[in-house]
């Protein structure tokens, strides 16, 4: 991760495929996790209430049947389908289950589907045409749900075909004008489902891959394209808060070029701007790839080093400054860099770890430049000048 280098959906091109889905599966994930936390504030409320109608369904179902036998067995279909949708809301209520969310999702409303059909054929002389629209109105459901466009699919037709075959076997002899009007209605009702849900999943990953390109936009340094202070500010605080930060070392390097207004006085701004940038792309050479890379501000960078420790980040700030100061750039131009050294303490704040970050760096600016300036280092200078 160097700089605004590492795969997220925030940095790479999103595109989206035939399926209504990220061509990048990893970019689809991201999408899953966030479309999944946007909507689980309707989706649970809607779980439980879809649970507790279709268990209330029973209520009519006992006036209609009067028989306790029949009507044990259509109570036992709604209390599993029941079971499957509280299943689905304990998933959307963890929010971290992005990953099993669309086909638990899908295997709840084939559940839906089989126990609409299984109710149905233990109903006394049941009405075609009205289940017809029944069936249709629960394919329409699918589409409300935040689902995979796959999923959704799959879905509507499965509710279709055994909607028909349960026609077809248990309900025979049908009115043949009957049975082509509800294949003609349920075939529309799965086409206009598939189009209406393909258009809306599609739409939300457009919008997703906007702010995403927005987000982007607003943390990159529009000169280096690396980090900026805001977006370095938010991988700081995602690794200090990160469950395995109190098990691990996290190291800072605070990275300031020395004397470079001189180069901008002497060549302009324009030309600083060009060393800039090339300076930049000799940094990502040597930061290791688990690093995060940003410029803080003017000539200062800054670099995140997880599972470093003092010996590790100093080491790498050292390749860091011996590399900077071997590049020669136009009109025989060097640059060094002072740097200072930093290792997050047991529960210190990000602002602490930055300020001593910064304080090591003048230390090393004061010390003569083109140097290096740990805690060690300082640790060390200490006990040099003890009697």
């Amino acid at each position: 991760m160097i700089g605004m280098g590492e795969t997220s959906p925030a940095n790479s091109q999103l595109v989206i495929s035939r399926l209504a889905e990220f061509a990048d599966k990893h970019a689809e994930l991201f999408f899953l996790r966030y479309e999944l936390t946007e909507s689980a504030r309707f989706v649970r409320p809607l779980t439980l209430i879809l649970a507790s109608v279709y268990i209330l369904f029973a209520v009519p179902d006992w006036f209609l049947i009067r028989d306790a036998k029949l009507f044990a067995w259509i109570l036992l279909i709604r209390l599993i389908v029941a079971f499957s949708i509280i299943v689905l809301y304990l998933v959307v209520s963890r929010g971290t289950s992005y990953r099993v969310y669309p086909w638990l999702l899908t295997v709840c409303e084939m559940l839906a589907s089989t126990g609409f059909v299984l109710i149905l054929v233990n109903y006394p002389a049941p009405d075609f045409r009205i289940h017809t629209f029944w069936a249709s109105l629960l394919i329409w459901s699918f589409v409300l749900v935040p689902n995979r466009w796959l999923y959704i699919v799959f879905a509507s037709i499965y509710t279709g075909v055994i909607f028909l075959g349960m026609a077809v076997y248990y309900l025979s002899p049908l009115n043949p004008s009957h049975f082509s009007a509800a294949i003609y209605f349920m075939t529309l009702s799965i086409g206009l489902a598939a189009v209406s849900s393909h258009r809306m999943n599609s739409y939300k990953r457009s919008t997703y891959a906007a702010l995403q390109a927005l987000a982007k936009l607003s943390e990159t340094d529009g000169l280096t394209g690396l980090y900026n202070r805001s977006g370095f500010d938010r991988r700081l605080r995602e690794e200090m808060a990160n469950p395995t930060y109190f098990s691990r070392s996290l190291a800072l390097i605070m990275i300031d070029l020395d004397d470079f207004k001189k180069i901008n006085d002497r060549w302009g701004h324009q030309y600083g701007d060009t060393v800039l940038v090339a300076l930049a792309n000799h940094l990502k050479e040597v930061v290791p790839p688990e690093g995060t890379l940003a410029r803080w501000g003017g000539e200062e960078f800054v670099v995140l080093l997880p599972g470093y420790d003092l010996d590790r980040a100093s080491q790498t700030a050292e390749k860091l400054r011996k590399h900077l100061a071997e590049q020669r750039y136009p009109h025989g131009t060097g640059v060094t860099a002072s740097i200072g050294v930093a290792v997050a303490e047991y529960g210190e704040t990000c602002e602490s770890l930055l300020r001593r970050a910064d304080e090591l760096l003048y230390l090393a600016k004061a010390a003569g430049k083109n140097r290096i300036i740990s805690e060690r280092t300082v640790m060390a200078t200490e006990l040099a000048k003890t009697p």
